[in-house]
């Protein structure tokens, strides 16, 4: 299975980004959201679109549209109540979700404040950020989910929290508890959280 991978990989471009980066990263779930096969060769291309269209990353990009429709379904609940939107992703990956939601959504944003302890996913957020002229709006910061102070920290308090694809990896209940009180922490007393 390991030799079928790697040379998958050589021609596959998902399956090696899955590689270099693993395939429960911001940079793999990333390339799955865009759903753009890519690869050498015919053959490769053909390889990645067959990657791509696998169960599990259909299923990845369900959840990403669930995602952005609770997020604009809370945008507009919180813009009926005249509450500022200030977004927060506390393990953004790239941040494409949140972003194609804020695009899609003509309710305006406050603020947008992501995070990703990857320096890649930060610097390729940042990016993503600056392609939609949202520097005005949004930043991208290094940090950990379950550094509960940190998340306390967070200033602005948020109107709309977001946490989407990152407790699910972690078996052990504490860490998941400690990073939901810092959510709690950095959350305003009638905000959402997604």
């Amino acid at each position: 299975m390991r030799a079928g991978l790697r040379v998958a990989g050589l021609l596959s471009q998902g399956i090696r980004l899955g590689q270099q980066t693993g395939f429960d990263s911001g940079s793999t779930l990333d390339y799955v959201y865009r759903n753009q096969p890519a690869g050498r060769l015919g053959l490769g291309r053909w390889m990645d679109a067959r990657y791509l269209d696998s169960m599990g990353w259909r299923g990845i990009r369900v959840r990403k549209q669930h995602v952005e429709e609770l997020l604009q379904i809370a945008m507009q609940d919180l813009a009926r109540a005249g509450t500022p939107l200030r977004l927060l992703d506390i393990a953004a990956g790239h941040g494409r979700y949140v972003l194609d939601a804020v695009a899609a959504s003509a309710v305006p944003v406050d603020s947008i404040l992501l995070r990703d302890y990857s320096e890649i996913n930060v610097r390729d957020g940042r990016q993503l950020i600056a392609e939609r002229g949202l520097q005005d709006k949004a930043r991208f910061v290094q940090a950990d989910a379950f550094d509960r102070a940190s998340l306390a920290a967070v200033s602005p308090r948020a109107t709309l929290a977001i946490v989407s694809g990152l407790y699910e990896l972690f078996p052990d209940n504490a860490p998941v508890r400690t990073s939901l009180a810092g959510v709690a922490d950095a959350l305003e007393l009638d905000g959402y959280l997604v």
